[in-house]
């Protein structure tokens, strides 16, 4: 994430390791893209606060494990850009996406 940011001259929050990773940052701050695990997506979607803060962002991906299907009609709700990643420590990035909301799936 450090790289990604460095490369494309974004700024970068770092936080603890957390179930809410929205947790400490300001409510306010500007985030162009996240990296979530499947349960911190859930989590931020169980509260409105949360789902606003979600819908503020560009670019959310989601990787580390399978997104529950029941999870599936929430997501789409979200106008933030939602993908599926699936990648590999010897790739060092994401090798697929699938696209889990919006118009072109």
């Amino acid at each position: 994430m450090l790289v990604r940011s460095l490369e494309t001259g974004m700024n970068i929050f770092a936080v603890a390791p957390s179930s809410d990773p929205f947790r400490g940052l300001p409510k306010d701050s500007r985030i162009d893209f996240v990296a979530m695990v499947p349960y911190q997506l859930q989590v931020a979607m169980s509260s409105p606060q949360g789902i606003e803060r979600l819908n503020r962002i560009n670019t959310v991906l989601v990787g580390g494990a399978t997104i529950a299907a029941a999870w599936q009609h929430a997501i789409q709700q979200l106008t933030c850009r939602v993908f599926s990643t699936y990648g590999m420590t010897e790739t060092l990035s994401h090798i697929a996406l699938q696209r889990l909301n919006g118009t072109n799936l």
